[in-house]
């Protein structure tokens, strides 16, 4: 991990914090008839915002300027994220895919945090998820 990637990842995980319990959701996706949008704020992931409330989802909410748009399947948070971190494709499945069904939002931080102090993603424990 380079010092800025560690730094976005800090980031997110303290912006995290700030997030209430029922406005994260791993496995719920919400939309608008169909059509993705770019949310202008937390407050429409709640009421349907056309994006994860999960961990990529409050990213592109976080760091808007990144969100990448694409013409057929709107806006892309997984892969925005994953193209603006310049992560691999197993540390984007440990945050945004691995267990999500069960995980919660504590859950999320803990793996953020377990990536920032420089963990091996393959030691990590996911029977102590949620």
């Amino acid at each position: 991990m380079t010092p800025k990637q560690i730094e976005m990842l800090s980031e997110l995980r303290d912006y995290m914090k700030t997030v209430p319990d029922d406005e994260f959701l791993y496995r719920e996706f919400f939309g608008r008839g169909g059509r993705w949008f770019f949310p202008q704020s937390i407050e429409e992931i709640k009421t349907g915002c056309g994006t994860v409330a999960c961990l990529a989802g409050h990213a592109c909410v976080l760091w808007k300027e990144y969100l990448r748009k694409d013409l057929e399947f709107g806006m892309l948070c997984v892969g925005s994220v994953t193209e603006f971190l310049e992560i691999g494709q197993d540390l984007e499945d440990f945050l945004f895919y691995r267990n999500c069904g069960e995980a919660n939002r504590l859950d999320a931080i803990r793996r953020l945090e377990w990536v920032i102090e420089g963990k091996e993603i393959s030691d990590y424990d996911f029977s102590q998820e949620n």
